[in-house]
């Protein structure tokens, strides 16, 4: 990270941690039935995610829930 690409890079990726954190404590500190369906939504949007880049790259998806929820909850960023 002391190129400028990757400065660059590095500033990208540190926005998406700090405003995943930020809607994430919001929404907790709520604890109402919208923020659960964006919670569930949004790991729902990640394991879609992982099906598409797996098909489209032609490997099977696996078939452990492990792995699904692991693959939800990773941050592409």
């Amino acid at each position: 990270m002391s190129t400028e690409l990757g400065k660059t890079v590095g500033q990208f990726k540190s926005f998406s941690i700090s405003g995943m954190q930020k809607t994430m404590l919001a929404g907790f500190q709520q604890r109402d039935a919208a923020n659960l369906d964006g919670v569930m939504l949004s790991l729902g949007l990640g394991a879609v995610t992982y099906w598409a880049k797996e098909t489209i790259a032609g490997r099977e998806t696996s078939e452990d829930p492990k792995v699904w929820a692991v693959e939800a909850l990773d941050c592409p960023a």
